[in-house]
């Protein structure tokens, strides 16, 4: 991503909590998935910064995305590949999370159509990067 090593916080946590951060800051009375809290705004992130913002993540929710195999299905399709070849836990699902919101940090979004496809390839990118790390062998 360009990014050498900024820090980020990332908080693991409830529908309860995450409602209530969706309410006080965006304004939606519902639980979601993953928020974030970027630093910066798109058009004003420093070309190397120190630090990039929160990312939240619901566990309930995501085990609950891990039942549907909405995501996994979605990166399958990009890959080109059956979803039943990527293995799909609930550490899988809470791996794409942080993606997704890792990318609304350094001024992604998906709000118009054109958005969501760039953010889409770039979720599938990462996600193929993350995936060889953990398929190489570990250092002897």
């Amino acid at each position: 991503m360009g990014l050498r090593d900024p820090e980020l916080s990332v908080v693991l946590t409830d529908d309860d909590e995450i409602r209530e951060l969706n309410r006080q800051w965006r304004g939606e009375d519902h639980a979601t998935d993953v928020l974030s809290f970027p630093l910066y705004e798109a058009d004003e992130l420093p070309e190397d910064p120190l630090a990039l913002g929160d990312i939240v993540i619901s566990l309930p929710y995501a085990e609950r995305l891990v039942a549907s195999a909405e995501h996994r299905q979605r990166l399958a399709a990009a890959a080109g590949i059956a979803p039943e070849a990527l293995r799909w836990e609930l550490v899988d699902e809470v791996t794409f999370l942080f993606v997704h919101g890792l990318l609304h940090l350094v001024g992604h979004d998906h709000a118009e159509p054109e958005e969501e496809a760039q953010m889409r390839a770039e979720e599938s990118r990462l996600w193929e990067l993350i995936t060889v790390q953990r398929a190489a062998p570990s250092p002897a």
